[in-house]
């Protein structure tokens, strides 16, 4: 090469050493930006088949807006519980809709009974009202807000001022706030209002208690941005199961069967009896962001001074749990430390299983064998 080559070839070099540096940044760049057009290679035989995507926890859809409209800016000032009959007569209920929270506790004989918990939403009727139970006084306890039962069984009645209840009792000391109506027999057509529970709560001198986070149910944070499904922020859902429907089974006698089902659809759980939708006397249906099955082992007792036996529920202690949110399904336990403490789930790891903003039903079982999970989509 001559001296005016070399010369020429110095005088480039760094020229073109930096545009090869900018082609090669401008590339980079790009690829971080955006990703490229797939190329159809063929398969080779034999080829590895690459791993699955991992699966979305956190669908977007309406019914996100919908929940954090609804638990954002709450109808009441307070919440309340409210003891629910369940039984054929007392269908269709009223107001259940309404619920934040719902539980379906076991009665004798494969009836079950409904303990509402009522803050985001007004409700000009609910009901039939039913009387209470022990266990569902421990559970009331631990929302720490004003109770509206119809009187109830002795060792309920009696634990009631021994654990600070807020009883609204339309029997013993708020009377004259509910009402009965002439469409069906009593007792099943007693009916409140959350205005009436306002003022029975005012009567009796009962401050208001919102909800916090680590109530049972899908409380959650009502600033929580996710919605109200499972999200892969969450590690507790990583070992979660993906589980289209399950059913549990009350009764199954000849003079009576009782089994409730729900199935994930539209982003939600929809609640069927014994195959049917449930649907309110004013025509909704009712339906669940989140279920959580727990178990708590009950036995028969007629304990002195009752008329008949009764299911007596250890509802104080530990337990199986099953928890499905956003069609999936999560192994985990319960724990209620005392009569008057909280119910909390966790993960069988003994992670807190911390429920986003959502309507939730908690169905109580008393054999695991009552539950039956759908094994498709496992």
């Amino acid at each position: 090469m001559s001296d005016c080559g070399r010369l020429t070839f110095k005088r480039y070099l760094p020229a073109a050493v930096s545009c090869l540096l900018i082609i090669l940044l401008a590339a980079s760049t790009a690829g971080c930006g955006q990703q490229a057009e797939p190329t159809e290679e063929p398969e080779e035989p034999g080829e590895a088949e690459s791993p699955p995507e991992k699966e979305e926890l956190c669908p977007q859809s309406e019914r996100i807006t919908e929940v954090r409209q609804r638990f954002s800016q709450p109808e009441l000032v307070g919440a309340f519980t409210v003891v629910i009959s369940n039984c054929p007569d007392a269908r269709p209920q009223t107001g259940l809709q309404h619920a934040d929270v719902v539980w379906e506790m076991e009665l004798e004989g494969g009836i079950t009974r409904y303990l509402a918990v009522f803050y985001s939403q007004a409700a000009q009727k609910i009901g039939p009202i039913r009387s209470a139970r022990l266990y569902m006084v421990e559970v009331a306890r631990g929302y720490d807000v004003p109770f509206f039962h119809a009187g109830g069984n002795l060792d309920a009645l009696d634990a009631i001022p021994k654990l600070g209840v807020k009883s609204l009792c339309d029997i013993y000391n708020a009377g004259g706030f509910a009402w009965r109506t002439e469409d069906r027999p009593a007792p099943h057509n007693l009916y409140i209002s959350t205005d009436k529970l306002r003022k029975a709560s005012d009567y009796r001198n009962f401050e208001p208690t919102e909800p916090n986070s680590s109530w049972p149910g899908g409380w959650g944070s009502q600033t929580e941005e996710e919605g109200p499904f499972p999200h892969e922020a969450d590690g507790v859902w990583e070992d979660s199961r993906k589980i289209s429907s399950f059913s549990i089974n009350y009764a199954d006698y000849d003079h009576y069967k009782y089994s409730t089902s729900y199935r994930y659809s539209d982003d939600r759980y929809k609640k069927k009896i014994n195959d049917e939708q449930l649907t309110t006397a004013d025509g909704a249906d009712i339906t669940a962001d989140h279920v959580v099955v727990v178990l708590a082992p009950g036995e028969l007792v007629k304990p002195p001074g009752e008329w008949d036996w009764q299911l007596d529920v250890e509802i104080t202690g530990s337990g199986q749990a099953w928890i499905f949110s956003g069609g999936r399904m999560l192994k985990g336990t319960w724990e209620k430390e005392s009569a008057s403490g909280q119910m909390r789930f966790s993960t069988v790891d003994g992670d807190t299983v911390q429920l986003p903003p959502g309507v939730t039903w908690i169905n109580h079982i008393t054999s695991k064998e009552q539950l039956e999970i759908n094994k498709q989509g496992q």
